[in-house]
């Protein structure tokens, strides 16, 4: 069960097991403002002191997240170039993909 606590204007989840201690409102809100701030869960734990999975669990939790870069290389091909490959195979006008 998930217990949600107020702070600052945001609906903070508290992520937390009922068996387990709550989290206090001012680290809930440390690690809403560091997520913000775009720092990732293992860099959130370190520095705040808990669990990874405790900042994971808050950013599914708030969907007003900034987006962050999975980095790696683009695509090679665009979606348009799949479909067309998709249709000339599927048409008979070549044998494979390649």
């Amino acid at each position: 069960m998930l217990e949600c606590v107020y702070i600052a204007g945001n609906l903070c989840p508290n992520p937390l097991p009922t068996n387990m201690k709550p989290l206090p409102s001012e680290t809930c809100l440390a690690i809403i403002t560091l997520l913000m701030d775009g720092k990732s869960c293992h860099h959130i734990a370190q520095k705040l002191h808990v669990g990874h999975s405790t900042g994971s669990e808050l950013c599914s939790h708030l969907p007003s997240l900034p987006q962050t870069n999975p980095g790696g290389r683009p695509h090679i091909l665009t979606p348009h170039d799949n479909r067309h490959l998709v249709h000339l195979v599927t048409s008979g006008q070549a044998d494979n993909a390649r």
